[in-house]
């Protein structure tokens, strides 16, 4: 699939501020990004745009664009979303997955396990993405899943993740999200899903205290 440099920066761009390596209120110097991918100034450009639409980006004036702060607000109304799409997705998938897809999890989740053993986060976060979608697929209803991708790209949702505990604590819900699955029991995989995403959103909400203190994290 042919990818324009303007797509190529938003993804780097993206999984930059999905992960936290940009955190909420840097700001980004165009130029300096450009040089770094190799790219002249206007594909750039063209992404913060893109980005700045999505919500992760803000443009203030004679500042340029900067990381977008951790709204409580706004960080409650997605999740209230993700709750909504994400669970009964999940319900949906339990109706219809196969065998086949529920190997595949376990399989996922002891890389997710391995990943994390040697430090190594960002190919966590990658096989993280694919045992939720693995998951969701099994749904049979791709325009769930499209929301789902929306909703995930459209805040910093990795930045949990750099919280002391917070790995390990992913890993244990996502092997009660298998364990209901492989029970067929929709109920349970709804609360397990529930589970996952309010103590994200509790430290979602946490940080965001402290970033509005002026804390590092």
């Amino acid at each position: 699939m042919f990818h324009s440099k303007k797509d190529v920066a938003k993804a780097v761009l993206r999984d930059a501020i999905l992960t936290g390596r940009y955190g909420p209120g840097q700001f980004l110097r165009q130029n300096d990004i450009a040089a770094d991918l190799g790219l002249s100034s206007t594909p750039v450009r063209e992404a913060f745009s893109e980005l700045q639409a999505t919500g992760l980006l803000v443009h203030e004036a004679h500042r340029g664009f900067r990381v977008a702060s951790l709204d409580a607000g706004r960080l409650r109304q997605i999740y209230a979303a993700r709750r909504i799409i994400e669970v009964e997705t999940a319900r949906l998938a339990v109706q219809h997955a196969e065998d086949d897809a529920l190997a595949e999890l376990k399989n996922l989740l002891e890389d997710m396990k391995r990943h994390r053993a040697s430090g190594q986060m960002d190919r966590m976060m990658l096989t993280n993405d694919t045992f939720h979608r693995t998951l969701f697929a099994q749904s049979g209803n791709p325009f769930l899943v499209d929301a789902i991708e929306r909703l995930w790209n459209s805040f910093p949702r990795f930045l949990p993740w750099t919280v002391e505990g917070r790995q390990e604590a992913s890993l244990a819900e996502h092997e009660r999200i298998i364990k209901a699955l492989a029970a067929r029991d929709g109920d349970a995989i709804a609360r397990a899903y529930e589970t996952h995403m309010d103590n994200a959103l509790k430290i979602f909400l946490d940080l965001a205290v402290k970033f509005a203190d002026g804390a590092k994290v």
